[in-house]
């Protein structure tokens, strides 16, 4: 299952006794009733692909809560399922490492996805998908955010409080929401502050920067 004492070079300046990393070798799951999981690490948490079909999950109602003080990895082909809500929160200690979900990287919840970073930025993969049965779906952070495949049945709300917000390069990966809600304080989408308007049943997809 949690394997700490791996550092992985992904997460700059975790100190090993307060990494947690899921290896390839195992997972988390909370498979009776409405078990929850809640990960806390003074410093980078970094979740592997592993043998079986989820990595760390939830039946139920169970929430899945993840929590670090330095960034936080999503690895390839990782796949993170709550039967509750969702939510992942990199840099609770103000730094500046990135919330990272990478290629292949799954992530669903049939309640809500929290995605945030306190200090850095979020990058997602263009092969990435967040969110499958999601009714919605938030992307907070401090800096940049780099979105990939998002999908909620009711919202997406992305908010970048200092940075902007950018497309993955892959013309394929879409915003898919009722309401999308895209807030940064820098650009959106291009080199130019764009003004959007979400629609019903909008799919969006950010020209390229």
């Amino acid at each position: 299952g949690e394997q700490v004492g791996e550092e992985d070079d992904r997460l700059a300046g975790a100190d090993a006794d307060d990494l947690i990393h899921v290896s390839s070798i195992g997972g988390i799951l909370a498979t009776g009733g409405n078990g929850s999981i809640s990960l806390v690490a003074g410093d980078g948490i970094f979740i592997e692909n592993g043998p079986g079909a989820v990595d760390i999950g939830t039946s139920g109602a169970g929430t899945i809560t993840m929590m670090a003080g330095d960034g936080v990895v999503v690895g390839p082909g990782a796949v993170v399922t709550a039967g509750g809500a969702l939510s992942i929160q990199a840099n609770t200690d103000g730094g500046l490492d990135s919330l990272e979900v990478g290629a292949g990287a799954r992530l669903d919840s049939p309640v809500s996805i929290t995605l945030e970073s306190n200090g850095g930025e979020i990058v997602m993969s263009p092969t990435a998908v967040v969110g499958v049965n999601t009714p919605n779906v938030f992307v907070l952070a401090a800096g940049d955010i780099v979105l990939g495949a998002v999908t909620a049945s009711s919202s997406i709300t992305v908010l970048s409080r200092a940075g902007n917000i950018r497309d993955d390069g892959n013309e394929f990966s879409f915003l898919r929401a009722t309401n999308i809600n895209l807030t940064a304080a820098g650009a959106v989408g291009g080199d130019e502050v764009i003004t959007f308007t979400p629609g019903v049943g909008l799919n969006a997809a950010l020209p390229n920067a």
